[in-house]
């Protein structure tokens, strides 16, 4: 069980992971009571065991938003088109930059002329070749992995008898070889 000051210790511990920082903040000390007192209270069992529970569901936390955000990104990157920042004359529209899937941009070019005024605008997107791959196989539409089987069934395993010679079982092979080669193909 902890008290009050510990378990300020725990939270701006998580927050730092500082142990000298966070007994400072907890207990209002100067710096060398926080440096020998911050490291021993996270030797306390208690202590320890909340501080591992907080950092597993801080870093679950922080697995769940960073594969959010990634998600959304890998989106935005199949699903940008030219025309999503275009206006209704074919100009590039700086309002839908911003707006719609700003992260499918790879370059913004302005051309200005000598007195300062803009000439035209160009924008670049990310080559999708790549978020779509990798979209393909987070949803298992792409697969890395090739399928060793005979249509859904397993190989036929091989059953090599020890009795037999050296020479008998290269005969054998050979005999297997010439069988398969010989066979017609269905």
């Amino acid at each position: 069980m902890t008290n009050p000051k510990q378990q300020l210790f725990i939270e701006y511990y998580i927050q730092s992971l500082n142990a000298t920082e966070a007994y400072k903040k907890a207990y209002d000390c100067d710096d060398s009571t926080a440096r020998a007192n911050g490291s021993r209270l996270l030797t306390n069992a208690d202590i320890r065991s909340q501080v591992n529970k907080a950092l597993r569901k801080k870093m679950l936390d922080e697995e769940d938003e960073f594969r959010s955000i990634w998600e959304r990104e890998v989106r935005d990157l199949t699903m940008a088109r030219m025309t999503d920042y275009l206006d209704e004359e074919g100009r590039i529209d700086l309002d839908k930059i911003k707006e719609i899937r700003p992260g499918a941009i790879q370059d913004y070019t302005v051309a200005v002329s000598k007195k300062g005024d803009i000439l035209f605008h160009t924008i670049k997107l990310h080559p999708k070749t790549k978020a779509l791959e990798l979209a393909g196989k987070y949803l298992a539409l792409i697969t890395d992995r090739v399928d060793h089987t005979t249509n859904g069934k397993d190989l036929p395993s091989v059953v090599i008898d020890n009795q037999l010679s050296r020479e008998e079982l290269i005969r054998l092979a050979k005999e297997a070889v010439k069988s398969a080669s010989s066979s017609p193909e269905t």
